[in-house]
């Protein structure tokens, strides 16, 4: 009988947690051959970015609160005038079906089927305040920024499945096997095994996000920004500090 361990969890923005693994096992009937001989178990690491939404409602106003609001905001805020913004939510989801059988001597035989992962970020917004006004120059210029924010975190998704792939393969292929007479607390040492790689990576993954999105912010990059379209963008600045 198989006992599936679905999680998922879906972060605060850019607020990396520890994630939780459930197991509910269940006895089947007896048989001697699933611990015998060993087959590789499949790992998957499916790399996951919802397409982006758009959200062109929101005042200059409004966006600065969000560009402020770490617990928000895709990366670190700059000292100037926001005017485009990307967030994003980081989401963990593991499937871990688990085959528990019951041995005529007492023991009891633990296999792990599978370890189907999926990494990445859900409800990807970008904002462009209404004042830079749709099908302008500006605009496209706000947007292709945000693009590239968004094309740093394809890239570091892609570059880390492999690396979790590898670890989660290796510890599996080691360890996804057991035999013996404490099945629960053989599933629980595998939880815990399994928490702690995946967060390792993670949490590295993260890091290194943030830490190429910041080269996307750079003065240089805003000044080109700035200054592009004729000056276009930089009247919307300025109006809306004369403004407040």
């Amino acid at each position: 009988m198989l006992s599936i361990a679905k999680i998922s969890r879906l972060f605060p923005p850019l607020l990396a947690a520890a994630f939780l693994f459930l197991s509910c096992p269940a006895f089947a009937e007896v048989d001697y051959s699933v611990c015998d001989g060993y087959t590789r178990i499949p790992v998957r690491v499916t790399p996951l970015f919802d397409n982006p939404a758009m959200d062109f409602t929101l005042g200059l106003g409004q966006i600065q609160a969000i560009a402020h609001d770490p617990a928000r905001a895709m990366h670190s805020p700059h000292k100037g005038l926001t005017l485009g913004l990307t967030q994003y939510q980081p989401l963990m989801h593991i499937d871990m079906p688990v085959r528990i059988l019951k041995l005529a001597d007492g023991r009891s035989c633990v296999k792990v089927k599978e370890a189907d992962i999926s990494v990445g970020y859900k409800n990807v917004v970008i904002y462009i305040p209404q004042e830079v006004q749709q099908g302008t120059c500006g605009f496209n210029e706000v947007m292709g920024h945000e693009m590239k924010h968004v094309a740093v975190n394809r890239d570091v998704l892609a570059q880390y499945v492999p690396v979790i792939t590898a670890n989660v393969q290796g510890y599996l292929d080691a360890n996804g096997f057991y035999s013996g007479g404490d099945p629960d607390g053989a599933v629980a040492r595998l939880n815990a095994a399994l928490q702690d790689i995946v967060t390792r990576n993670f949490q590295p993954m993260v890091e290194e996000n943030s830490r190429r999105q910041q080269g996307v912010d750079t003065i240089e990059e805003y000044r080109r920004v700035s200054s592009s379209c004729n000056g276009q963008l930089a009247r919307v600045t300025n109006g809306y500090r004369g403004g407040r």
